[in-house]
């Protein structure tokens, strides 16, 4: 199957919520600049996932271990306020959990389901969101991965207490304090569509909503490998839940709001389970 053809539906959806959300910042007097960064980001994003798309999943491990890794680095940064979620790249700053974390979860479906990775891991890195700490990756992340550990072959009680961990962690995220203030244009791009226009509002919500529930679809087709299938739930889970927080709190704004690393975390989600997906 060509690249195109497999990731056709998640760069049609994809785009479209980009560009409500570039209209939106437009209509808001966001500068040129940013807006162009998020469609720079999109492109970049597509090409990285066609790289990915020709992984062997023998690079999953590894994948994944270097997706903790970044977590682990935003903790050195000097932060701000308190919060360390960035890592510098140049002139640029990414949040590390949204540009990393769909390709960790995908990663880690292809692994066997006896491998202690698939439970080390992802407690692991609900742990780091904890102390960065980021609420709304977090729980994304750790619903996310309760596909995963739920579907290892790893004794009841291992999964039990990766589970309780996680939960935990991700509890102890969303009890901490969050002293920054949030960013109209990225935390609360959808209010900003809604002020623009209620048809905007409207297309912009759904585009949201459709990319969880696309990738969910993919996770239904029988005839793809079970990693695949793993892969595209967990990442349908996560997409889900960052969106809901993004409704619920003042939290980004999954591919819509302003900011590159969503963009390309997604892309880089999708690029890797296209590879599953071939193989």
């Amino acid at each position: 199957m060509s690249f195109l053809r497999a990731t056709g539906p998640f760069a049609a959806v994809s785009f479209i919520a980009v560009i409500m959300g570039a209209i939106t910042a437009h209509l808001h007097g966001v500068g040129p600049a940013l807006i162009a960064l998020n469609l720079a980001a999109w492109v970049i994003g597509l090409s990285a996932a066609f790289a990915l798309s020709k992984a062997s999943p023998q690079t999953a491990l590894p994948l994944a271990i270097l997706a903790t890794a970044a977590l682990a680095t935003t903790l050195a940064s000097p932060g701000m306020e308190g919060v360390h979620r960035w890592i510098g790249l140049g002139p640029l700053k990414l949040n590390a959990a949204e540009a990393v974390l769909p390709l960790a979860l995908v990663a880690l479906a292809s692994l066997t389901t006896n491998s202690r990775a698939r439970l080390l891991l992802p407690a692991a890195i609900a742990v780091l969101l904890a102390k960065q700490p980021d609420a709304s990756q977090a729980c994304a992340f750790t619903g996310g991965a309760l596909a995963l550990v739920l579907t290892t072959a790893q004794p009841v009680i291992l999964r039990a207490l990766t589970i309780v961990a996680m939960i935990a962690a991700a509890t102890l995220a969303c009890l901490l304090p969050d002293p920054l203030a949030p960013v109209p244009y990225v935390e609360g791009i959808i209010g900003l569509a809604a002020q623009s226009s209620p048809i905007l509002a409207a297309l912009t919500v759904l585009a949201l909503a459709a990319i969880p529930l696309l990738i969910a679809n993919a996770a239904r087709s029988s005839n793809t490998p079970a990693p695949y299938r793993l892969g595209a739930l967990s990442l349908a889970i996560y997409f889900a839940l960052a969106s809901i927080a993004s409704a619920l709190g003042a939290f980004p704004v999954p591919l819509i709001g302003i900011g590159l690393s969503p963009i390309l975390g997604f892309w880089l989600g999708i690029g890797f389970l296209t590879a599953l997906k071939k193989n």
